[in-house]
């Protein structure tokens, strides 16, 4: 096989993107570096011996303020106009909500200013500076601002500003850290973490930002409650009273606006977006108390996932039969798809009609299959040649011949070989079965019998044939791409003895379509819906089963895929290789775009007749009139929904499984699914309903049950079992 100029995705520049929104930056939500640190704190030395104040500020990336946002209701941004109305060289992004203290007033904010406030949102997620001459914010929305004038002595006000170390293309996504730290005592050594919040001011200053190296682009303000501190408030607290009462539709829009973002360029699998997306989503469960459930005691779970395509330079293919030889030439009178590591020579057999018979492995173990593929190019030729593929590589064939109609033109020869030559991506080691698509005069030459062959397989006659000829040569792969995108994998454990060691698993894809081709000058296709929505709501129910004194009986497991987009392939993946004992999984429920606003107060739970989980969950929202929700049985049943999600591998192994739905609409698959697009109420409430059903699934005595003929047909489309 070919490796030609085959790397790392995480290494390669980045694609032309055209869109008329600013991109945030690209980056990790980690800074950790001394020698940056010393920078900043040369350059303020420098600047105070120029005489410069510490007080002259950056002026702000952010328009005026406006009547309403004056009369202190805290801002809210326009999530639609990502970056327009902010000028400046410093976008300010949400990176996550943390949890740390609140400062009283003159600790750790800009001097100098006698009309400045701090706040700060219950919960870490809203905070704002306001200074003379600027203003510095982070996109941290929704509830009340508690102004530290409000607060009283009581609070202690910690700003903790850490720098975002910008991702380019050729830039691998390793980057400073920063990480909390334990407030210093009285005497106590300076830890890193107050050094950064010592200089915070600095950064302010524009001849500062100009000073740092390349790519460090500017700051984020987290600022959040100290525990211990109006603890009848806390979120422990109020998680000890109702767990779901933690899950508001701020706390959803604040993780939405993030995984939706330009910085992250649609999440792509693979892609450094993807990549910056699993690693919050590692923070946020780790920060959040729950175990790793990858491989090798982490977090992470990564799988194969190669760009390979036929390496056409090095094609060497012909037809050898008793009295004649033909070869094959790309291009010219045949085209190509797939390839092999090895050669695929051997003896050809012809084959009848492939669908009226399953395949027998081994019936054609080390030949090549040689197929009828009639008609004009077209979805019916190309599925026909598909089934044809299928059987042969089943069967236990080196390759498979599709000999053409007669009339099939030379000239789309020549238009179909490039196409076909495109590399695509493959999931795992195994390269994609060779196929070769040949004009009928070629193999007449070698098959003399083809006709009469040919002509029992019209009449949908099963049989194999030999014909005494054989295919000799090569149809090596180049590898384009190596590629090893990660699905994350998380645990509560359970608090039952027994019980701990089944798990119910809940599953949502993070992955979207990346950059795509432009509409109205945006080409970021951002999949705020699809799927940072589901995934929002797996962070939080996380977050909310983490907060209760006393976890769930059975073990709770989270499982953010990849891939989905590409076709299932990450959940695929985890399904085959499982790292957790998938024969003691009792449930999955899946969660793929949720936050839909066409039917507001109604989720769409497919699969509910196929399981004792439906009727669980219709039982659940029903002795919860406050969420005012429907769930709806499939409004689509026509689609197969059922089967067209995460879901579907975990029903392969016969677990019962939900599908969280809210449907299809416009922005599917398009740059305007952005953050602003989604209902984060609704997404709220099905988080809350589904925090209620684990909870449910997890501490009853009875595992989920299929319904027999729900599992019989589940058996029938997946081929599954345990």
């Amino acid at each position: 096989m070919v490796r030609r100029d085959a790397k790392p995705v995480l290494q390669g520049g980045a694609s032309p993107i055209q869109m008329d929104k600013r991109r945030p930056h690209e980056g990790r939500v980690e800074v950790e570096d001394h020698e940056v640190l010393g920078q900043i704190e040369q350059e303020a030395q420098d600047q105070s011996q120029r005489g410069g104040r510490p007080e002259d500020g950056l002026r702000p990336p952010h328009q005026e303020r406006g009547e309403e946002e004056a009369q202190g209701e805290p801002h809210r941004r326009d999530a639609g106009q990502q970056g327009k109305q902010y000028e400046g060289p410093v976008p300010v992004q949400h990176l996550g909500a943390g949890s740390c203290q609140l400062p009283a007033v003159g600790e750790g904010i800009p001097h100098g200013s006698s009309s400045r406030s701090v706040g700060c949102r219950r919960g870490g997620f809203d905070s704002e500076w306001r200074a003379r001459g600027g203003r510095m914010r982070d996109f941290f929305y929704g509830a009340p601002l508690l102004r530290a004038s409000d607060t009283g002595p009581s609070w202690v006000l910690h700003v903790h500003a850490v720098l975002v170390h910008h991702t380019g293309p050729g830039e691998s996504l390793s980057g400073p850290r920063c990480r909390r730290h334990p407030a210093p005592g009285p005497s106590g050594p300076e830890s890193r973490f107050h050094r950064i919040e010592r200089i915070a001011p600095m950064l302010r200053r524009p001849s500062t930002l100009r000073r740092l190296p390349t790519g460090f682009l500017g700051l984020v303000l987290v600022v959040s409650l100290a525990p211990g501190l109006h603890a009848q408030n806390s979120p422990t607290a109020v998680a000890a009273q109702d767990p779901a009462a933690v899950i508001t539709a701020e706390s959803l829009y604040n993780r939405i606006y993030f995984l939706a973002s330009d910085g992250l360029r649609g999440r792509d699998t693979p892609s450094p977006g993807l990549e910056a997306a699993a690693a919050y989503l590692v923070s946020e469960h780790r920060r959040a108390g729950l175990e790793p459930a990858g491989e090798d005691g982490t977090f992470y779970q990564r799988y194969p996932f190669r760009l390979v395509g036929p390496d056409l330079e090095n094609v060497s293919l012909e037809l050898q039969g008793i009295d004649a030889q033909a070869p094959v030439q790309v291009g010219t009178n045949a085209f190509v798809r797939g390839g092999a590591e090895e050669g695929v020579g051997g003896e050809l057999v012809f084959v009848g009609d492939v669908d009226a018979a399953p395949p027998e492995p081994g019936s054609l173990e080390a030949r090549v299959a040689v197929v009828s593929t009639p008609g004009e190019w077209g979805n019916a030729l190309f599925q026909l040649s598909n089934r044809q593929a299928r059987f042969a590589r089943l069967s236990g064939a080196r390759a498979v011949i599709h000999v053409l109609d007669g009339e099939f033109p030379t000239t789309a020869l020549s238009q179909l070989a490039p196409q076909f030559a495109s590399p695509s991506w493959v999931l795992g080691e195994q390269a994609p079965f060779p196929q070769i698509y040949l004009a009928r005069e070629v193999a007449v030459r070698v098959i003399p019998e083809l006709d009469e062959l040919t002509a029992r397989a019209d009449r949908g006659d099963r049989f194999q044939a030999p014909t005494g000829t054989r295919l000799v040569g090569e149809l090596p792969l180049e590898v384009l791409q190596d590629a090893r995108p990660a699905n994350v994998v998380a645990m509560l454990p359970g608090s039952d003895p027994v019980l701990r060691d089944e798990y119910v698993v809940l599953s949502a894809h993070y992955d979207h379509v990346g950059v795509g081709t432009p509409v109205d000058g945006d080409s970021i296709y951002n999949g705020a819906d699809d799927n940072a929505s589901g995934t929002a709501v797996l962070l939080e129910v996380a977050r909310a089963l983490a907060l209760m004194d006393e976890a769930p009986r059975r073990s709770v497991v989270f499982v953010h895929v990849s891939g989905e987009e590409k076709g299932l392939l990450g959940s695929e993946w985890f399904v085959d290789h499982p790292t957790i004992d998938l024969d003691r999984a009792v449930a999955n429920i899946n969660a793929d775009m949720v936050g839909g606003d066409a039917h507001p107060d109604t989720l769409v739970v497919i699969g509910k007749e196929y399981s004792t989980l439906g009727p669980l969950v219709d039982r659940i929202n029903e002795g919860m009139p406050e969420l005012n929700l429907v769930t709806s049985d499939d409004l689509w049943p026509e689609q197969r929904f059922f089967f067209r999600s995460d879901q579907f591998h975990f029903m392969r192994k016969e677990i019962p499984s939900l599908f969280f739905f809210t449907g299809v609409h416009e922005c599917y698959h398009q740059p305007c699914d952005t953050v602003d697009f989604v209902d984060h109420d609704k997404a709220a409430r099905v988080a809350r309903l589904l925090l209620h059903s684990v909870l449910e699934i997890a501490n009853q005595e009875e595992r989920p049950e299929w319904d027999p003929a729900g599992l019989e047909e589940v058996r029938q489309l997946t081929s599954g079992g345990r």
